[in-house]
């Protein structure tokens, strides 16, 4: 612990001196400060803590969350690692603690937990910290990774460090898999047999949950503050700028069919995102700025409104699907709402679903700008609507994840 103690700390003099924004933005600052010592008290009942990076993970527990505090008296801790993330936690989950997730420097792990006191402590898809891990199981709390997965790149990783990763995989307590597909790579990694179980993917069920609560698209538009289009809209959802070489291209011969609409995955590249679109003479307005400007693009450059604009679109271009490293965005929250989507061969962040909307035609591969185009072009009203039944029961049969995954969470606290 001593020699990761102060590689962390070697680290952490070296990049910080290196990025401003932890010097000159107050919200960095804080973030700073939260992640060595939370803001927090013990409780008498004893405290649930979850852990998630980022926003995508603090999104997919929106559900798991409101149940859990229904089956549970205790406490529940929500600490998330990026600012993004954090934000999102704040403005989603009001009757919860939410803090910033610690450093995986010893001192400040044994700070974080003689503070909140955990019975438990769930982890959200896959974080191996070695310290926070090591200090866990020596004090005999329990760990459990809820929504586990790896990607094929985050195994190859691992793996090169499998003499030094596998005895923490061997301490987590129990890991709640997306598919079977992942269970021998965790095994291969050091993790027990007997604590692996296959729970499905909770943001099938969060995807569920969020299409029967949403408002309607023509009070969407309204609150967007956007004049609802005569033209069939398409969302280009997450993008990354593997995503945008390929569209940005073609996007000038959409604008006969299509209202577009980019939803860029981290708006703080709102910029670059412009400047392309102006290098190729592309008009276009950016939402915060000029919701009602007479073009046929709009940019939106704020976070949390992503499934609303999944719920108005026609056709939805995925994001992420253009790069084996990023390898695509979640396809749960497009399927449910019915939509035809569009993208890369990339999606091996979700792969079953993925191979299973290929298979029945709700996902179309387009490798190249060309490709894109021509099936935009072509894209029939009919296609749309009988693809809307397939979308959704290949999430429908998915779901049952949170339910599953709460028991076997609720099994640690008798």
């Amino acid at each position: 612990m001593i020699f990761l103690d102060a590689l962390y700390i070697l680290i952490l003099l070296i990049y910080i001196p290196l990025n401003p924004k932890f010097f000159f933005k107050p919200e960095y600052r804080r973030i700073i400060k939260g992640r060595f010592s939370p803001d927090i008290e013990p409780d008498e009942k004893g405290t649930i803590w979850i852990h998630a990076v980022s926003v995508g993970e603090v999104k997919s527990l929106e559900s798991f969350i409101s149940l859990l505090r229904i089956k549970t008296d205790k406490r529940i801790i929500l600490s998330v690692t990026t600012p993004s993330g954090f934000k999102i936690a704040k403005e989603t989950f009001k009757e919860i603690d939410i803090i910033n997730g610690p450093f995986d420097l010893s001192f400040v792990v044994r700070r974080f937990i003689k503070k909140i006191d955990p019975s438990i402590i769930i982890l959200n898809e896959l974080e191996i910290w070695p310290n926070w891990i090591s200090i866990t199981d020596r004090m005999n709390i329990p760990m459990v990774v809820i929504n586990g997965r790896i990607s094929e790149q985050a195994f190859r990783r691992y793996k090169r460090f499998s003499f030094f990763i596998r005895k923490f995989f061997r301490k987590i307590d129990l890991f709640l898999l997306q598919e079977e597909n992942y269970r021998d790579k965790f095994i291969d990694l050091g993790a027990e047999k007997n604590s692996i179980k296959i729970s499905g993917n909770i943001k099938a069920d969060e995807a569920v949950a969020v299409s029967g609560k949403i408002d309607s698209p023509d009070k969407i538009f309204e609150l967007l503050g956007i004049k609802k289009p005569i033209k069939r809209i398409i969302l280009f959802a997450s993008t990354h700028a593997s995503d945008e070489e390929i569209f940005i291209p073609v996007l000038k011969e959409l604008f006969e069919k299509y209202f577009i609409m980019i939803a860029p995955r981290h708006t703080n590249r709102t910029d670059n995102l412009a400047s392309s679109l102006e290098m190729s003479n592309i008009s276009f307005n950016v939402w915060s700025r000029d919701k009602q400007a007479n073009s046929d693009i709009i940019i939106f450059d704020k976070m949390g409104h992503l499934t609303k604009l999944i719920k108005v679109a026609n056709v939805i271009v995925m994001g992420g699907s253009y790069d084996p490293a990023i390898g695509g965005h979640n396809l749960y929250e497009p399927a449910i709402f019915g939509k035809k989507i569009i993208g890369g061969p990339c999606f091996n962040n979700f792969p079953a679903i993925g191979k299973e909307l290929t298979g029945n035609g709700v996902y179309t591969i387009a490798d190249t700008g060309e490709s894109l185009l021509n099936i935009l072009m072509n894209l029939k009203n009919q296609d749309i609507k009988v693809i809307n039944e397939k979308a959704k029961r290949s999430v429908m049969k998915r779901s049952g994840a949170i339910e599953f995954s709460i028991r076997e969470v609720l099994k640690f606290l008798k």
